[in-house]
């Protein structure tokens, strides 16, 4: 089974696998260590203990992780970069389970329409306000006894032998995954597990962000992730409620338990070095590793635009690609998406910081990008339809950037003939353009100033 770091925060359970997260010492001050001696047989020389670790009140963490500047709204920006994953990844699944629902007895295209119309049911949310109500829906989860909807049907487990047995819900989400005796204790893998099991029936905005607490975020950032389900749970108990970190199979004996607060804040030191060893050259260099990762990031969206099979997954991966190369901190940043102003919607609003000369003489604080990933080459109605929506918010939106990955028609280039009289502007962006940005040592900026540069 390998060794365990146990967490209990108020009436929830949670657990690392042969890991030992640094900062979680970090929740508790050295006297909040204790020991629960163990039964020594007759034999026996070496005292040991049942129990080792630390535990002290809610409110004294919550208060440590404000003093360090750990607070919700921090843990709102760094959602908010893993936001649109999620998001994507809840769709995906949402879809599969109606498809199930419907024993795929649909096209495609109508799984992706139940799904956008599910989702239209709940408010959409700003990043602060999805971890505020995921903390609240674990708060409520505590008490034993969960039998109303959405927690009155069973969690089905595979038996092993073809066979398939049926635990209630609140024995399993209090029992863990081998359900058995309900415990005081609500098990978060179990929850989790219930959770992403049932899209339909819980809010998109507690399931993104369950998701967020998955293995392969784990994996990939531990302390990172880790921090935030701490600061999520926390916020769910009540102040007075016990935070009690089990530590034994960890430590040899005492002392070590006793130090252990010094060896985590050496370990978060050691690993901080040798990550600005490892990239502190490249970040010195004139190569920009955003750069890179803009690269790569787009370079895997594009191959996803063609490998979505529905038109709203389709869609969603190319808006995804824009967003990312539209993502330049302190220059351009993602305002709103899929803006709805009642008589139209803009796919992406983008502010516009840039202070190069190119960008000021725009004049154009806001800048709108249409996003098309059609099988067909975009047409001049669309293109005119776009114009509209740039003309009328022309007080602060002088440029317009309309992305078909595809290609346009010779009459929507055409069409745009007319606009250059006007004050303000619209770039055709197409798929040779982005791979051309993709197989240059060019910056985004200067790639998107040629791209506008173009007369037509």
């Amino acid at each position: 089974m390998g060794n365990r770091t146990h967490l209990y925060i108020d009436r929830l359970h949670f657990q690392w696998r042969n890991q030992l997260p640094s900062f979680l010492t970090f929740l508790f001050k050295p006297g909040d260590l204790y020991t629960e001696p163990a039964e020594l047989g007759e034999d026996d020389e070496d005292e040991w203990y049942e129990e080792v670790g630390f535990r002290t009140s809610c409110r004294s963490s919550l208060e440590a992780l404000d003093r360090q500047g750990y607070t919700v709204d921090f843990f709102s920006e760094i959602y908010d970069f893993f936001k649109d994953e999620l998001e994507d990844g809840y769709r995906d699944c949402l879809e599969e389970e109606i498809a199930r629902s419907k024993n795929y007895s649909l096209e495609p295209a109508e799984y992706a329409k139940l799904a956008e119309e599910h989702i239209g049911r709940f408010p959409v949310l700003d990043a602060r306000q999805q971890l505020v109500d995921f903390s609240k829906f674990i708060g409520a989860l505590y008490a034993p006894g969960l039998t109303s909807a959405p927690f009155d049907k069973p969690y089905r487990l595979d038996g092993g032998d073809g066979s398939v047995i049926e635990i209630q819900a609140d024995e399993f989400i209090h029992g863990g995954v081998g359900g058995g005796t309900t415990s005081h204790y609500v098990d978060f893998e179990s929850l989790q597990m219930y959770l992403l099991d049932r899209h339909i029936e819980f809010p998109p905005s507690i399931l993104t962000v369950a998701q967020m607490f998955e293995e392969h975020f784990l994996w990939e950032y531990p302390e990172v992730i880790s921090l935030m389900f701490t600061r999520l749970v926390l916020e769910s108990a009540s102040p007075d409620a016990e935070i009690r970190l089990e530590v034994r199979d960890f430590i040899e004996d005492l002392d070590e338990a006793r130090q252990l607060h010094t060896t985590s804040a050496r370990a978060l030191a050691e690993k901080l070095h040798l990550y600005n060893r490892a990239f502190g050259k490249l970040v010195a260099t004139e190569v920009d590793p955003r750069n890179a990762y803009i690269r790569a990031e787009v370079n895997r969206l594009l191959a996803e635009c063609d490998q979505a099979t529905t038109n709203a997954a389709k869609g969603r991966k190319l808006e995804l690609l824009i967003e990312t190369l539209f993502s330049i901190p302190d220059e351009l940043q993602v305002e709103e998406k899929r803006l709805n102003t009642g008589d139209e919607e803009i796919d992406l609003t983008i502010r516009n910081n840039v202070q190069r000369p190119f960008w000021i003489g725009l004049r154009s604080p806001l800048l709108f990008v249409e996003c098309k990933n059609w099988t067909s080459r975009v047409g001049s109605a669309e293109v005119r339809d776009f114009e509209t929506k740039v003309r009328n918010h022309h007080a602060m939106t002088r440029l317009g950037f309309f992305v078909g990955l595809n290609g346009f028609t010779s009459e929507a280039a055409n069409s745009l003939r007319r606009v250059g009289r006007e004050d303000y502007h619209i770039v055709l962006i197409d798929r040779a353009d982005i791979s051309a940005y993709l197989n240059s040592n060019e910056d985004v900026l200067p790639w998107l100033e040629r791209c506008a540069s173009r007369l037509y």
